[in-house]
């Protein structure tokens, strides 16, 4: 085999790799995204083992729930939106179901506080919520940083003061959960 063979050959045994690895690397993340989350609302809700065990599969099935509306949202609103850049006579119906996908959406929040009701206390379920968007809050700003320091040409620092930063929200977290269980 001549070398011009062999680099082809490489070529496409490393496009073929690349390509394979691309789709592992999303889910990957998505797992570890959900693996953060987990452990900090488990940290943040303070849940016992028993707690822990009657939650979690709550949890999961109104997040399959929130994904299915969020996806559905999704669809709505790109249907309106094509439909509104055409201007479209269907878009007054179009507009009907995308604001129907959002309220439905919005509703689950309600179901999930029913559903977490039957196996936390009323605390700890606010607690859930609470730590839900402080997560989303942490990784927002995490992303956005990361982002700027990207910009900048500071990857190396951009890690590192992201989890300051993450810590330091931490710590106002539990100040105001001390605060919040010493005025109980």
């Amino acid at each position: 085999m001549n070398t011009k063979s062999l680099i082809i050959s490489l070529c496409a045994l490393f496009l073929c790799v690349g390509m394979t690895a691309q789709p592992q690397r999303k889910g990957e993340w998505k797992e570890k995204m959900q693996q953060e989350r987990i452990a900090y609302l488990t940290k943040a809700v303070d849940l016992t083992q028993e707690e822990a065990q009657n939650f979690w599969p709550v949890y999961n099935k109104i997040e399959k729930q929130r994904e299915e509306a969020r996806k559905a949202v999704f669809e709505a609103f790109k249907k309106l939106e094509t439909a509104a850049k055409k201007g479209d006579a269907g878009t007054t119906v179009l507009l009907d179901e995308y604001l129907k996908a959002k309220a439905a959406a919005d509703a689950i929040d309600g179901t999930a506080t029913n559903e977490f009701m039957k196996v936390l206390p009323a605390e700890k379920v606010a607690l859930v919520f609470i730590g839900e968007e402080n997560f989303r809050r942490n990784q927002m700003r995490q992303m956005h940083h990361e982002h700027r320091m990207k910009q900048a040409g500071d990857e190396k620092h951009c890690a590192r003061d992201c989890k300051h930063e993450m810590k330091q929200d931490n710590k106002k977290h539990r100040k105001t959960e001390k605060t919040s269980k010493a005025a109980e």
